[in-house]
């Protein structure tokens, strides 16, 4: 309760990293979960040493497997609550996923935790708040990113489905706008390599 206190009174912002885990558990467990990332947006480069995972040797025998998976179960789940309290004793939460950790990739990293975050609690909103307008308040950017405003910086992303209905509605992008260019989902994505599982 006085960490709680201290971070509120100190403004001091949350970011919790729910996710980051997974990657190392994916790589030592030699298991890339590809349903978890919409791989249409990692460079193809980076997708070929990434479906390598489920190949490299090494993979650890199944009794220590299962080890792993239930200390890592209950880690996340810790984790889940401490976000939850954070949350509700009212100190600020900025949504980040530690990409470039392994098997944290730089853009479909963003759904899962935010995926995550909902799980802990928080409603579509807030999980949209802590994306957006407290993410760019915890990198001293909150007077021009952040919120759709009059001066601000106009980038967007325009979705088929509605955010607010669920977490998940947050990987319908259709557009993107960037400095003015609007761009659809299929001019962004890279195209698909090493057949079906590339076309993800």
């Amino acid at each position: 309760d006085e960490f709680l206190r201290l971070a509120r009174e100190a403004g001091t912002f949350y970011t919790p990293t729910l996710t980051v885990g997974e990657g190392y558990d994916q790589l030592r467990n030699r298991d890339f979960l590809e349903h978890r990332h919409d791989l249409e947006c990692v460079d193809p480069a980076t997708r070929r040493k990434v479906f390598l995972t489920d190949s490299l040797p090494g993979a650890p025998a199944p009794e220590e497997r299962a080890r792993a998976a239930r200390e890592a179960e209950s880690e996340y789940r810790m984790m889940l609550r401490n976000l939850a309290r954070i949350h509700d004793a009212g100190v600020p939460v900025a949504m980040g996923t530690d990409a470039g950790n392994p098997l944290t990739l730089h853009g479909p990293a963003v759904y899962r935790e935010m995926e995550a975050m909902e799980e802990a609690g928080l409603s579509p909103m807030e999980v949209l708040v802590a994306s957006t307008r407290d993410g760019a308040r915890a990198m001293g950017r909150g007077e021009e990113l952040g919120t759709v405003e009059v001066g601000r910086s106009a980038d967007l992303v325009v979705l088929d489905r509605n955010p607010l209905e669920a977490v998940r509605n947050f990987r319908s992008v259709a557009l993107v706008v960037r400095r003015g260019e609007i761009r659809t989902r299929h001019e962004l994505a890279y195209p698909p390599t090493g057949g079906a599982r590339g076309s993800r």
